[in-house]
């Protein structure tokens, strides 16, 4: 069999234009790691109720929605920082004991130095094992090109009103300037 040396340096060549340009790339991002602890305040019932239940009867296929207020601590009267609103589901035959699986949008308004900002949450919460951890899908604004989790655990409850403390830990890249 014949050796072929033009045929070996295209393959070299490929290869080099292929991962030079994309290690440079990688070293001019820079990691930056984010860490925020959050309360979000759902209203159960009442005219003011912030929690609907959409459809079903609490089993599985039942869909909830919400939009509820998120704060700097668990009183109700600390800085309001934004909204979390989204949805969940019941996704099995155990009803609620199985958890809900939700999607959540955390929007930042004027009272967070991330004003404009939010993060989107999926995950399963609701479930026996405390804290439950949701995962952080991605963001906007500052928080764009964001990944990472959050843990989640119900906080003080005074009804009709539930707490519920997030504590996020991310990290996103930002180009090096």
């Amino acid at each position: 069999m014949a050796s072929y040396p033009a045929f070996n340096i295209m393959y070299v060549m490929f290869f080099l234009m292929l991962f030079v340009p994309t290690s440079i790339a990688a070293t001019q991002a820079k990691r930056e790691q984010i860490a925020l602890d959050f309360t979000v305040h759902e209203i159960q019932s009442g005219p003011n109720a912030t929690l609907l239940m959409a459809s079903g009867t609490g089993g599985m296929g039942t869909v909830t929605v919400f939009d509820n207020t998120v704060h700097e601590g668990e009183n109700p009267d600390t800085k309001l920082l934004g909204r979390a609103t989204g949805s969940g589901m019941v996704t099995t035959l155990d009803g609620m004991n199985g958890g809900l699986q939700i999607q959540s949008q955390i929007s930042f308004g004027e009272g967070s130095m991330y004003n404009g900002s939010s993060i989107l949450f999926t995950g399963t919460v609701f479930t026996p094992m405390v804290p439950w951890e949701v995962v952080v899908v991605g963001g906007t604004g500052y928080f764009r090109g964001i990944r990472g989790y959050a843990y989640v655990e119900p906080g003080t409850s005074s009804p009709p009103v539930d707490t519920f403390k997030w504590s996020v830990r991310a990290w996103k890249w930002t180009k090096q300037v």
